[in-house]
């Protein structure tokens, strides 16, 4: 969170959907509040124009970030020589000294 002094927001919710999102913050090591927290912000963007527009470069590392995690789900990997060259074409970001596979 950004904010140094945050306000209560008390919300109802069943009990089946409370256990929902406490066993999924465990499972990505966040607190409850922290991910609701982030789960809220992530609603106003993906439903705020800059994410309608899709040369904003929030929305396109947002949409990045959302199609290799679901890539990464599926098990669709990429190499290391893939990234490399993508980070290069993209970010001129090619780390040169790491070790290479055979």
């Amino acid at each position: 969170m950004t904010d140094t002094n945050p306000n209560t927001l008390t919300v109802r919710i069943d009990p089946e959907l409370k256990q929902q999102l406490e066993a999924f913050a465990a499972e990505v090591h966040f607190k409850l509040d922290d991910l609701v927290d982030q789960m809220i912000r992530e609603m106003l963007f993906r439903n705020s124009p800059e994410f309608a527009d899709p040369t904003n470069p929030r929305t396109v590392a947002y949409r990045a970030v959302e199609a290799s995690l679901l890539q990464g789900i599926r098990g669709e990997l990429i190499s290391e020589e893939e990234l490399d060259k993508f980070l290069d074409d993209n970010y001129g970001t090619v780390d040169k000294g790491s070790p290479q596979e055979p």
